[in-house]
């Protein structure tokens, strides 16, 4: 009684084993990010201007190139940000902030004769520690300042445009 005649096996469906799971789609592809991708808009001054190609060479040190000022630095990091294929967002994101630390420590300042000094009151500036209403800013949104212009200074550095980045020694604020 116990036992399955072969009349019963046959009327029971086989189990059929479960389908894979469908993969997740893309709502739309991934774009290429281009430098039209990001449009400047009307408050926000763009930041124009070549990265030098030529280094000249010093008496003593590394080759660096003579002249080279910050909106030369700026531009050039953001071109390679989007060289690298970085979102629009993203190089967007970054140059709102490079934009504020141009104006802390002026886009014309030969990055040769910016001190590490100076660029520390920038980092401890109200345009970077406060927000237009003069509340203090989150200190993720701070330290991401201070990132992207540390980023920007050392790129600068390995383009040949400086000898050596004048990035101040500090610690996170959170």
């Amino acid at each position: 009684m116990g036992e399955a005649s072969p009349a019963d096996a046959a009327t029971e469906p086989p189990a059929t084993p479960e389908p894979p799971p469908a993969p997740k789609k893309r709502k739309a592809p991934r774009a290429i990010a281009t430098t039209s991708a990001v449009k400047p808009d009307a408050v926000t001054p763009v930041i124009e201007a070549d990265a030098p190609t030529e280094a000249k060479a010093k008496k003593k040190g590394k080759r660096t190139i003579d002249g080279a000022t910050l909106a030369d630095a700026f531009a050039g990091y953001l071109r390679s940000l989007e060289d690298a294929g970085k979102s629009p967002g993203t190089c967007f994101s970054y140059r709102l902030e490079l934009v504020m630390a141009g104006v802390e420590l002026g886009t014309d300042t030969k990055i040769a004769n910016l001190t590490p000094e100076r660029v520390l009151l920038c980092f401890t500036s109200d345009r970077v520690m406060k927000t237009r209403g003069g509340r203090p800013k989150s200190p993720l949104s701070i330290d991401k300042t201070r990132r992207v212009v540390r980023q920007a200074l050392t790129w600068a550095e390995r383009a040949g445009m400086v000898a050596k980045a004048p990035v101040p020694e500090m610690v996170a604020t959170h």
